[in-house]
Formats: structure tokens, sequence, C-alpha cells
């Protein structure tokens, strides 16, 4: 089961609406995390917002995955909370 499923397995995400619309919006930041190995330490949906907390293996992978989210929001980011940190 890939990081994506975990958080809107089957049946989850299609009660919530919102969490589809941040699967969809969000699902290339989340199989960038898991390819690059970030341990997450917490992934919900929550009043609108996902939230990921997670340590990434070195900063060229925390760079990385800050950069794809920026990508996708570039200027405010209302619906991603990340804290992405090294170790």
């Amino acid at each position: 089961m890939g990081l994506v499923d975990w958080i809107f397995g089957r049946g989850r995400a299609e009660r919530r609406g919102t969490g589809v619309d941040l699967k969809r919006k969000y699902q290339p930041v989340l199989e960038l995390v898991e390819q690059e190995r970030v341990r997450v330490l917490s992934l919900r949906v929550e009043g609108g917002r996902l939230y990921l907390a997670g340590a990434a293996p070195s900063e060229d992978a925390r760079v990385r995955i800050l950069a794809a989210i920026k990508t996708i929001t570039p200027e405010t980011g209302d619906d991603i909370v990340a804290d992405i940190t090294v170790g």
C-alpha cells in the first residue's frame, strides 16, 4: 500500500470530498515523498488542508519536496502545511 492509499484509503476520500481534490492536487508530491524515502511522521486532511510532517534523508531530498509543492501552489500554499526536516 502506497502513501497515497494510506491517507486516502478506499472509501475514505470519497466521504471527505475535499480529500479527493487534495489527493489529485498533491499526488505528485506524495509520490515524491515515497521516492525520496521520507519518514512520514504525520499525514492527515483536516479543515480542507493537507498536513504533512516528515523527516527527509537529506537536505537535497527536502529541497526537492518543497520545490514540488511550490510548483503546485507557488504563491500561498493555503491548502497544504508541510513540515519536512532532515534526519
